[in-house]
């Protein structure tokens, strides 16, 4: 009896751990959603062909043909506490086409690491600028 009460707590523990270490957070961004803007580890980008976030989206952006523009995209979006990028927002626009080309790079993005508070994984709001510069 005590060898099934001890083999029951250390299986019980064991799916502890791959419980805490896959996200279930299936719900939606809303807007009752808590967001963090400061948190202690900042969203990490994970990718194996990229470094950073930013040379992800440049490396994907396509300048759209009809813009003879130069200018910065200002855009907020939330990394959740699974990794996902959600509520992509244009803040501050510059041309159509170039705010939508934005949009549509960060919703192809690959799945983030998230931002930490208190060591735990957090909804965090993010800001990006992107640069568009005729070459």
């Amino acid at each position: 009896m005590k060898t099934s009460i001890v083999l029951f707590l250390i299986l019980f523990n064991i799916l502890g751990i791959f419980a805490q270490n896959h996200c279930s957070d299936t719900r939606p961004y809303s807007d009752t959603t808590i967001l963090y803007i400061e948190v202690d580890e900042l969203p990490k980008f994970q990718s194996d062909n990229f470094n950073t976030a930013l040379e992800y989206i440049y490396s994907n952006i396509k300048y759209p043909n009809e813009a003879d523009i130069t200018g910065t995209v200002i855009i907020s979006l939330v990394i959740t506490k699974c990794g996902k990028i959600e509520n992509v927002r244009i803040e501050k626009g510059l041309y159509k086409e170039c705010d939508e080309e934005v949009k549509r790079v960060l919703l192809s993005m690959p799945k983030w690491q998230a931002g930490k508070k208190n060591n735990k994984h957090v909804n965090t709001l993010l800001l990006l600028p992107i640069n568009f510069k005729l070459q």
